[in-house]
């Protein structure tokens, strides 16, 4: 599925286990609850994606577009978030950083700061 173009998709409690979305746009797409672990999203266009209580573990969030997105409830668990600009999400809390890693090149809303796990470890 890399490159998709899934603008405005209904992906809601899709099951996306270790799917390669790379540069896919998923621009509007609903994808609340979606199961997305070990899937890559690298270069991927998430704009006001709704990922609300979704399951991101392990998930590759490198260079992706997210303003806009929300975030609440969502699983990210060692969740690769490496050159992203968080600062335009919602729902994003300070327990949801503290699971996930990060790079100094990713931007985070006000208030909230990198967690003890970033940079990410080389796996």
């Amino acid at each position: 599925m890399s490159g998709a173009k899934l603008i405005g998709a209904d992906l809601t409690k899709a099951e996306l286990i270790r799917t390669n979305l790379k540069s896919a746009d998923l621009t509007n797409a609903n994808m609340e609850k979606a199961e997305l672990p070990r899937s890559s999203l690298e270069d991927a266009n998430l704009k006001a994606v709704n990922l609300t209580g979704s399951e991101l573990t392990r998930t590759i969030l490198v260079k992706v577009r997210m303003e806009g997105t929300r975030l609440t409830n969502a699983r990210m668990f060692r969740t690769r978030l490496e050159g992203v600009d968080l600062s335009g999400t919602q729902g994003l809390t300070q327990s949801q950083l503290d699971s996930a890693c990060g790079d100094k090149q990713t931007r985070l809303p006000a208030g909230l700061k990198p967690g003890a796990s970033w940079p990410c470890a080389k796996e």
